[in-house]
């Protein structure tokens, strides 16, 4: 079971990272996975749940998850929402499930949850495995950068979409990788901090975080996850510094150089870029998504807009603007209640309040070490989902893993509570 689960979580990861774009899949399978199409990523989730459903049954020892309630609610609520959009634009289901089907992704949430509780080594081979992914990538895609910027061509395969968006100008910019490897980022930073810095595998992990942070400012250059990375970061450390003098001074001697890295001549581009050029349009254009998709919360009572087919020609206003070229996935967290509504709203409370009562049980029980790596974590989710939320299709397959990861918390302060 273990080797399943194992082989289940690499594949996944391979997918998220496109073979580290080394591969040229065969055409059949480009159809099921590229950044706007996850279908292959859910037939494997679909067999994870499975997988489940016959281990935990056949174990007779059912795992009692703190986080099952608002994953019932997104579940409940995307069915409901898909009935209602079928009745209310009168679409078939198929036309629904082309736009929703990636929904049921956060399914795999049960099986990270059931094999990461049943023996911890399962969740940090999760951590471990994520972490390395992003390592490798992130080299890699250096590498590529730095051609670019010798007038080399390509060595990796960049097909149609598959996880990159490529501009070979004076400063290429290699975009669309970045979800993966943020996310490894503040995975690899939560991890640091909550061991010995001095130790020699720490500073080991300090190098990967350095490297990833270069993919991030130099290569990917997307302004949000440098913003999310360095403030929880910054906060972060001022936890730290309560706990553990020397971890804050070793936090200060890795984030200060790149942070001057940045300040040197290209920390004011990095600002001035959000009003010049390319950078002001998509600004401007963020704007007036949120106002166009913020009146869609309340358009159909509790469910928001709901699916709507986008090949249909009748609702090309509704789906993307009067000029044809608004996204939800561009603005967030509202472009998620834009469609869910009221639905997505009590999704999010529940899910909050439970974090924090995650944090607060975690506190309480005096683990201390986890805790800060919660509160790494907490900022940079929040932040993140101002612009890219965790129910777009780009990046759904992080929610479960998420919810895994305070899953795991909230059992360790249980069971921590349980032998003091």
């Amino acid at each position: 079971m273990k080797k399943i689960y194992q082989f289940i979580v690499i594949f996944l990861l391979l997918i998220e990272t496109n073979f580290f774009s080394l591969i040229k899949l065969p055409t059949f399978i480009s159809a099921l996975t590229s950044y706007h199409t996850k279908q292959l990523t859910l037939i494997v989730c679909l067999f994870s749940f499975v997988l489940w459903f016959l281990f935990e049954k056949m174990s007779r020892h059912t795992v009692s998850r703190y986080y099952n309630t608002p994953i019932v609610i997104f579940l409940f609520s995307t069915i409901v929402i898909s009935i209602m959009s079928m009745l209310i634009y009168n679409q078939s289901i198929l036309s629904v499930l082309r736009v929703s089907y990636f929904y049921y992704i956060i399914l795999l949430f049960y099986f990270l949850s059931y094999f990461c509780w049943k023996d911890k080594k399962n969740y940090h081979f999760l951590i471990n495995s994520i972490i390395l992914f992003g390592t490798i990538y992130s080299i890699l895609l250096i590498v590529q950068y730095l051609f670019f910027k010798s007038g080399l061509d390509a060595f990796l395969i960049f097909n149609d979409e598959n996880l990159v968006v490529l501009s070979k100008s004076i400063n290429p910019r290699i975009a669309r990788p970045a979800d993966f490897i943020a996310f490894s980022s503040v995975l690899l930073f939560s991890k640091i901090v909550t061991g010995n810095a001095f130790s020699i595998n720490k500073s080991k992990l300090w190098i990967l975080l350095l490297i990833e942070l270069i993919y991030i400012l130099l290569v990917s250059q997307t302004r949000m996850y440098i913003i999310a990375l360095l403030i929880s970061f910054s906060i972060s450390v001022l936890f730290i510094k309560r706990r553990n003098q020397g971890m804050s001074i070793v936090v200060y001697i890795i984030l200060v150089p790149v942070i001057f890295l940045m300040a040197n001549d290209s920390l004011s581009k990095f600002f001035s870029s959000f009003m010049t050029g390319d950078r002001v349009s998509s600004t401007l254009i963020r704007s007036q998504e949120i106002l166009f998709y913020s009146r869609q919360i309340f358009s159909n009572g509790i469910i928001g807009r709901g699916f709507i087919d986008i090949s249909s020609p009748d609702y090309v206003l509704l789906n993307h603007g009067p000029f044809g070229t608004y996204n939800t996935s561009d603005i967030g967290i509202i472009g998620f209640l834009s469609i869910y509504g009221l639905c997505g709203g009590l999704f999010l409370v529940f899910t909050i309040r439970k974090i924090i009562r995650t944090l607060k049980n975690n506190k309480e029980n005096a683990l201390q070490l986890k805790s800060i790596e919660l509160i790494t974590l907490c900022p940079y989710f929040l932040l993140v989902s101002l612009t890219l939320f965790y129910t777009d299709i780009q990046r759904l397959i992080y929610l479960p893993i998420i919810l895994t990861i305070f899953e795991f918390a909230h059992k360790e302060s249980i069971e921590k509570a349980r032998d003091s």
